[in-house]
């Protein structure tokens, strides 16, 4: 099971996979730094609905390795991207909690 993890860019916008309304949907999305909690996130128009959590979170992995996003630490258990991909907030081992280096070798293609 691929672990969710969620990215910040320079512009101080969050990325991370969000299941869509329709069953079976998932997609990245983003959320700028003006807007908090469930409020404001956008799909990422250059990446695909995907029918798993799994292929939507390799979407976003690959577009943050390319474009040097960081991972980021969310504010807690209510901000997780998908809650049924964690076994719950357990710091230090959330990946919401390390940073791209702390991935090694399961970041590369």
């Amino acid at each position: 099971m691929v672990k969710a993890r969620k990215y910040i860019d320079q512009r101080g916008w969050k990325y991370k996979v969000m299941r869509g309304i329709v069953d079976d949907t998932f997609k990245a999305r983003y959320q700028k730094p003006e807007k908090s909690g469930s409020t404001g996130w956008k799909g990422v128009a250059s990446l695909p609905w995907r029918s798993t959590f799994e292929e939507a979170q390799a979407d976003l992995d690959r577009m943050a390795r390319k474009k040097g996003w960081q991972t980021y630490i969310s504010g807690g258990p209510e901000d997780c991207a998908l809650s049924e991909h964690c076994d719950g907030c357990s710091f230090p081992k959330c990946p919401d909690y390390l940073s791209m280096a702390d991935y090694g070798e399961e970041l590369k293609e």
